[in-house]
């Protein structure tokens, strides 16, 4: 059994009352394992050194075994019975190694891989913004009548560029009517800055025939 075996072998020792061993397992030779001075309700456990020098867990447990007719009869005392066990944990340890190391390979390929797609949609939402940027910034005075399009406008942005289109609509109007105002005005004084230059001319000529004269 798992007592006798040669290749990491099980351990156990028993006490009764306060420290009398009544028996231990071959694996102990002449060792003991080693008793808590207090077991908790339903057991303890802990890990230790196992008499080989190898990394172990221990589980202590302390109960009074039935009594027989006979003691109860006799008013015998119940004895009270402390068992540890114990087991090399190095193939478990090793196991939870291999876990945690499983684990945090697989907990990097997620942040990496969640990153890398958060990053993806991110710049494919954004992307309508730069579209609408670059249309903006090539939108000058010469080109007022131009109007902003995306193809597939998100619907954050449509009440957006309906909104600059408006607007793009009442400057070119405003710089329209600017433009028309400008003309006529020119128009108007082209007349009598005409008939002013002249009368200049008139008497700058007479000036020059007062002068011959």
């Amino acid at each position: 059994t798992a007592f006798w075996r040669a290749d990491e072998p099980e351990y156990y020792t028993a006490w009764v009352d306060e420290g009398k061993v009544i028996s231990r397992s071959n694996s102990m030779g002449k060792g003991l394992l080693v008793r808590p001075a207090v077991v908790r309700a339903g057991g303890s456990h802990e890990y230790m050194l196992l008499p080989d020098g190898r990394r172990g867990r221990q589980v202590a447990l302390t109960f009074t075994p039935p009594a027989e007719p006979e003691d109860i009869q006799n008013y015998r005392t119940l004895r009270t019975m402390t068992v540890v066990v114990a087991r090399h944990t190095g193939a478990l340890d090793d196991k939870l190694a291999r876990l945690r190391w499983l684990l945090i390979g697989v907990g990097a390929a997620a942040v990496a891989g969640g990153t890398g797609a958060m990053g993806w949609v991110v710049g494919r939402g954004l992307r309508p913004l730069s579209l609408l940027a670059r249309q903006i910034e090539q939108i000058d005075q010469e080109n007022l009548g131009a109007r902003v399009a995306l193809a597939r406008t998100p619907a954050e942005l449509s009440a957006v560029v309906a909104r600059l289109n408006e607007l793009l609509a009442r400057l070119e109007a405003g710089v329209g009517r600017e433009r028309a105002f400008t003309a006529d005005v020119a128009h108007e004084l082209r007349t009598p800055l005409a008939g002013l230059e002249a009368a200049l001319d008139v008497c700058r000529s007479r000036k020059g025939d007062s002068a011959a004269a």
